[in-house]
C-alpha cells in the first residue's frame, strides 16, 4: 500500500541448475518478487522484526538501476587529456556506481580525491521524517544505508532538477577535495581524507562525520605524513619509498599499544581465568605469550612469529567497549591520535591474553608459530605463505579470511586485490602493479594462474607496460583485430 492505494508485485520465476553433494544436477525453482521500489528481501534471520510477513516487507531500491553512464564515464575517462578534465568528467556524469576516486594528472601538482557518484537523494531531514520503527533495527545491521517508510509517497527519494539522474542527489552536495599534499581513503567515511581539510555537513547517505577513523585508516595517515616529512623531490624515488611502505604489514594496533597492554597483563606469571563456555575456572600460564609478543617486531610477514598471538588477544580485547579499553576516548579535534591509550589494570586485559594461549592451544598451534604456516594460499598446486592481517588489527596490507577458526585465504576472504603505483616523468606513465589474487579464479583455488599470486607473495611489484614500444616488447603479446 502506498497512500493507502494497494501496489501490485511483480512474480519472476527462477529456474537454476545446482549440483547436489553426490555429483548429480537438479533443478532449483525460486518465485521471487519485485515490487515499485525493487525486489523483495527477507532478513528475518538477521533479526525476525526485519522477516517479510502479511502486514510488511523489505524492498531495495538501487540508484544504480538507472545508471548507464558509468560505461560513457570511463570511456570518457580514457581520453581525457588532463586531471581538470577528469574531474570535469566526474561532475558532468556523476555515474560512479559506489567507490571512492582519488586521481592525479601529468605536469599537476594537485591530487583529488572525490565521492561523486550515483547517490539517492537522501537528505538527513527526509531520512528522519520517513524512519519506521523497524528502522533502528535495520540500522544495527547497516547504521548507514537509510530505511524509509514506503507505504507514503512523501518518502520517496527527492527529485532534484540539478541532478543528472531522477531522485539521485546533485553533484554539488558531494564530497570533493582537491590538494597539493596528498588525498587518500582507507576503505573509511569521506570527512577526514586529509586531516587538514575536514569534509563535513553532507548527508549522512554518504558516510558518517566526524566519526572514529578504522585503525587501517589512521595507519593509512601515518604513512602518508611520513612521506610528506621526507620531502622527496623526486617522483621515482617516492614510488619507491610508497612501494616499500604500503606492503611493510606494520600491526598499528601494536604499535600504538602493545607495550601498555603487555604492562597491564604481564605482571604474574598466570591468570586466573573465571568458569565460562570455555571451562571451569583455571590458571593459565601466561609468561611465555609475553615473551612471544615482546619479540615480536609488529610486522606481519610470512616468517613473523607473534602474529597469530597478537591477532587472538586483539580480537578478544576488542570485544571490550572502547571507552573502557582506551584512556582517551575518540575526539573529532584529534582524530588521527585518538582514542589513545590503556586503561591499565582492568583484568579482562589479562584475561584477554590468558584467552588467546588458550584460543591457540586448542587449534594446537605454537604461541611463536609462523604467521605463514597459517595464512597462506593454495595456487597451483603449492601452499603459498602470505603477509599481511585484518584491518582491525590496523594492517594496510590486509589479508583477512571471514571463515571462522581458519587462515587459508581463497575465494572468499576479504584482502588486498589490485594494487597500483602510478607516477608521471619525462617519457610518460610509470605505473607498478600487483594482483594479489591472480588474474584466473583457479589462482586461489589451488588451480592454474599462480604466477601473479607468487609475484604478490614476493612483493615483487611489475613495472607495468603503458607505453606502445613497451607493449611491443612483451614476448607473449598477441594481438587480435576487433570490426565492426
Amino acid at each position: 500500500m502506498v497512500d493507502g492505494v494497494s501496489q501490485p508485485m511483480q512474480a519472476q520465476p527462477l529456474a537454476v541448475e545446482a549440483r547436489r553433494a553426490d555429483g548429480s544436477v537438479e533443478t532449483v525453482r525460486r518465485t521471487l518478487w519485485r515490487t515499485r521500489f525493487g525486489p523483495v528481501i527477507d532478513l528475518g534471520a538477521r533479526n525476525p522484526a526485519l522477516g517479510w510477513s502479511a502486514g510488511k516487507a523489505l524492498a531495495i531500491r538501487d540508484i544504480n538501476a538507472d545508471n548507464p553512464r558509468i560505461f560513457r564515464n570511463f570511456l570518457r575517462w580514457n581520453r581525457a587529456r588532463s586531471l581538470d578534465e577528469f574531474i570535469a568528467i566526474q561532475r558532468e556524469e556523476t555515474a560512479m556506481p559506489w567507490v571512492n576516486t582519488v586521481a592525479i594528472g601529468r605536469g599537476d601538482n594537485r591530487a583529488w580525491y572525490s565521492e561523486i557518484g550515483a547517490v539517492p537523494d537522501v537528505p538527513d531531514d527526509l531520512r528522519a521524517a520517513c524512519a519506521t520503527p523497524l528502522s533502528k533495527a535495520f540500522a544495527a545491521l547497516d547504521a548507514e544505508t537509510p530505511m524509509l517508510d514506503g507505504s507514503r509517497s512523501a518518502c520517496d527519494w527527492r527529485r532534484d532538477p540539478a541532478a543528472v539522474q531522477a531522485s539521485a542527489m546533485p553533484t554539488v552536495r558531494m564530497p570533493a577535495l582537491l590538494r597539493e599534499d596528498y588525498v587518500a581513503n582507507m576503505n573509511d567515511s569521506h570527512w577526514l581524507s586529509n586531516p587538514a581539510q575536514p569534509l563535513v555537513g553532507f548527508a549522512s547517505v554518504l558516510g558518517a562525520e566526524p566519526e572514529p577513523l578504522s585503525l587501517r585508516g589512521r595507519e593509512g595517515h601515518r604513512i602518508a605524513g611520513e612521506l610528506l616529512q621526507a620531502r622527496e623531490t623526486s617522483a621515482s624515488r617516492l614510488a619507491d619509498r610508497l612501494s616499500r611502505k604500503v606492503l611493510e604489514s606494520r600491526a598499528y594496533s601494536a604499535d600504538l599499544f602493545k607495550a601498555p597492554l603487555l604492562r597491564s597483563a604481564c605482571g604474574p606469571a598466570s591468570v586466573e581465568l573465571p568458569a565460562d563456555a570455555g571451562g571451569a575456572a583455571r590458571s593459565v600460564a601466561t609468561g611465555p605469550a609475553c615473551q612471544v609478543l615482546r619479540r615480536w617486531s609488529n610486522r606481519a610477514d610470512a616468517d613473523a612469529r607473534g602474529a597469530l598471538l597478537w591477532d587472538f588477544f586483539w580480537t578478544r580485547l576488542s570485544a571490550m567497549p572502547a571507552d573502557e579499553l582506551h584512556a582517551t576516548p575518540f575526539s573529532a579535534q584529534a582524530p588521527l591520535s585518538t582514542p589513545s591509550g590503556i586503561r591499565e589494570g582492568d583484568p579482562r586485559i589479562a584475561q584477554a591474553l590468558a584467552g588467546a594461549v588458550e584460543d591457540m592451544r586448542k587449534k594446537g598451534w605454537a604461541l611463536d608459530a609462523p604467521l605463514g604456516v597459517q595464512r597462506f594460499v593454495r595456487s597451483g598446486g603449492n601452499s603459498v605463505p602470505l603477509f599481511g592481517g585484518c584491518d582491525a588489527e590496523g594492517y594496510f596490507t590486509v589479508a583477512c579470511t571471514d571463515a571462522e577458526g581458519s587462515y587459508r585465504m581463497g575465494p572468499d576472504s576479504h584482502g588486498n586485490t589490485y594494487l597500483q603505483i602510478v607516477h608521471f616523468d619525462a617519457r610518460g606513465v610509470q605505473a607498478r602493479t600487483l594482483l594479489a589474487h591472480g588474474e584466473r579464479e583457479t589462482a586461489v583455488t589451488n588451480g592454474a594462474g599462480a604466477a601473479p599470486v607468487l609475484r604478490y607473495a614476493r612483493k615483487d611489484w611489475l613495472r607495468f607496460p603503458f607505453r606502445e614500444e613497451e607493449i611491443a616488447r612483451d614476448p607473449k603479446l598477441v594481438r587480435e583485430t576487433l570490426r565492426p
